[in-house]
């Protein structure tokens, strides 16, 4: 699933691991504040799959045997989430706000 900055869907990520073995090591690529390391902020998951890695000993790039989630931080809840279309709700005696008390004279 390479999607760069699209949100991934719960389809499209069952679809990605599919055929992945069950031992196969899973890590997440989420997106760091440096300026606020203890904040942690939702993140959309917008591609997957296994990446490269160079071992430093001359082989070069060589596959990975890391599945990954590469998570983007920078999209508002509009663009993930988004309100259902519904009727309003019907005020009820429990929903309705209280009456005050009329003053006696």
């Amino acid at each position: 699933m390479e999607q760069p900055n699209r949100v991934a869907t719960v389809g499209q990520l069952r679809a990605a691991l599919e055929g992945i073995p069950d031992d196969t090591p899973l890590i997440v690529n989420a997106a760091a504040y440096p300026d606020s390391p203890e904040y942690v902020d939702e993140q959309v998951i917008t591609s997957t799959g296994f990446g490269l890695v160079d071992w430093g000993d001359g082989h070069g790039l060589e596959p990975d045997n890391v599945f990954a989630l590469n998570c983007h931080a920078d999209m508002s809840s509009e663009e993930v989430r988004r309100k259902p279309d519904r009727p309003a709700r019907q005020a009820t005696a429990e929903t309705a706000p209280s009456a005050e008390p009329e003053a006696e004279p």
